[in-house]
C-alpha cells in the first residue's frame, strides 16, 4: 500500500464536519459517526500512516479556516450586489417588478 501526506480523506472530513458545525451550530450525527471512523480506517487499512492523518487533521482545520474567513466577505459581496440592484430598480421606477421577482424567487427556493 501507498501513502500520501497529508490524508486528503482526513482532510476532506475534517474540514466537512467543522464546516456544517459552523453553518448550522450543530453536531449531526452521522459526523460524529464517519469521521472518526474514517480517520481509524484509514490507517486500519494501510493507507495512511498515523502522522498522513494527523498532518491531513491539520490541513483539514486549516481550509476550514480559510473558508471560514472567505464566506463573510463573499456574503458581503452579495449583499451589496443585491442593494445595488435594488437601488437600479428604485431609479428606474421599476420597484413592483423587482418585489415580485424577489419574492418568486424567495418562494422557489
Amino acid at each position: 500500500h501507498g501513502t500520501a501526506t497529508p490524508s486528503s480523506h482526513t482532510c476532506t472530513a475534517a474540514s466537512a464536519w467543522l464546516i456544517t458545525v459552523w453553518f448550522t451550530g450543530r453536531y449531526h450525527w452521522w459526523f460524529l459517526a464517519t469521521c472518526p471512523g474514517l480517520f481509524l480506517a484509514t490507517m486500519y487499512g494501510s493507507f495512511h500512516y498515523c502522522f498522513d492523518v494527523q498532518l491531513g487533521l491539520l490541513f483539514g482545520v486549516g481550509v476550514f479556516h480559510i473558508i471560514r474567513l472567505a464566506v463573510p466577505k463573499w456574503m458581503d459581496w452579495q449583499e451589496d450586489n443585491h442593494n445595488l440592484q435594488k437601488g437600479l430598480a428604485v431609479e428606474m421606477n421599476l420597484t413592483d417588478r423587482y418585489d415580485a421577482v424577489e419574492r418568486n424567487n424567495v418562494a422557489d427556493q
